[in-house]
């Protein structure tokens, strides 16, 4: 007489339900964990959008009206989209003496990001960076 062996299927079923299991446990916390990630990313680029910004000021005397004037420039990469790790555009906008850097993240991650960036605000999915004249100080523009 022969003995097959290998697993039933009530084992093989216990292994998928607690594979299962634990997919569901692990998969929203690496997904926060990106998403954090990415709020990290989308501060460094607006604090790196903000500097060229006051470079561009420096050597112009005025702001520029858009990333593509940075991008001429020179001031960053003109290969580079101009989009935030969640797919949304940065934009400029005078504020009075400044410049507003804004952009559009999760609202979930707004947080995330307007607390590593300085002089920030926060409206619904918008995060908004205000950037000073060198020299100014918030108060003074």
């Amino acid at each position: 007489m022969s003995l097959k062996r290998g697993f039933t299927l009530i084992e093989l079923s216990l292994v998928v339900a607690l594979s299962a299991i634990l997919a569901g446990a692990l998969v929203p916390d690496f997904v926060r964990s990106l998403h954090v990630e990415a709020s990290r990313k989308a501060a460094l680029e607006m604090s790196q959008i903000a500097e060229a910004s006051r470079a561009y000021y420096i050597e112009h005397n005025s702001w520029p009206g858009d990333l593509q004037e940075l991008k001429a420039a020179g001031f960053i990469d003109s290969e580079w989209e101009g989009r935030n790790p969640f797919g949304g555009l940065y934009a400029l906008q005078l504020n009075g003496a400044g410049l507003d850097v804004d952009t559009v993240v999760f609202e979930a991650m707004t947080s995330v990001v307007a607390g590593l960036l300085p002089m920030s605000t926060v409206q619904g999915a918008h995060v908004t960076m205000t950037v000073t004249p060198p020299g100014a100080t918030l108060s003074s523009i």
